[in-house]
């Protein structure tokens, strides 16, 4: 080939490998941008559930430590999940209104799957931690969390008594756990 005196430019070859790198450098960055995005989600995702767990954990075990007192507590299990957790205000008064009044918090099981958590307050008069769930007006409230599941359970460890509070969370295939043992101060009475 001889030399190309005065002609500017590029041959046509030149041009198509040119092209042709050009093409694969920007797919090799679009993929990584779009392999950075599904990351960022997933871990916005991850995050909004670990802040989920932890907001249902604190509810339930800062609930428990308010309630401290023998007999304030009641646990009600169906099978084997949690259905609500009673907490009496005053279990110690000699009215049985006053002293089934204080909190409830009720976990539901929502039409996907998931567990929401409500906390109801039902110190008012004419109330009662016992009533049915119908009485209490769950439509109008949202749930403080919602989670895969919540499983609570009671144990007398040296004649103190202790709640086990397992919540399960996450996506499918990335499910993740939360466990905290609120052991109540007040002594459990002893038969």
């Amino acid at each position: 080939m001889g030399k190309r005196l005065g002609k500017k430019g590029m041959t046509i070859l030149e041009l198509l490998v040119t092209m042709a790198v050009l093409s694969l450098v920007g797919a090799m960055v679009l993929s990584l941008v779009s392999a950075g995005r599904r990351s960022s989600t997933r871990i916005q995702t991850d995050i909004a559930d670990d802040t989920e767990a932890r907001t249902a954990l604190s509810l339930i075990t800062v609930a428990m430590r308010q309630h401290d007192a023998t007999g304030a507590i009641e646990l009600v299990n169906t099978g084997a999940r949690t259905e609500r957790l009673k907490l009496r205000s005053n279990p110690f008064a000699t009215n049985s209104e006053v002293k089934e009044r204080g909190k409830v918090i009720l976990f539901r099981e929502e039409d996907d799957g998931m567990c929401a958590i409500y906390a109801v307050d039902r110190s008012e008069e004419g109330q009662s931690v016992s009533d049915p769930e119908d009485v209490m007006p769950l439509s109008a409230l949202s749930p403080i969390a919602v989670v895969k599941s919540v499983q609570i359970t009671e144990d007398i460890i040296e004649n103190s008594l202790v709640y086990n509070i397992v919540i399960s969370y996450g996506a499918d295939g990335r499910e993740k756990t939360l466990e905290q043992s609120v052991t109540l101060r007040s002594a459990f009475p002893s038969t």
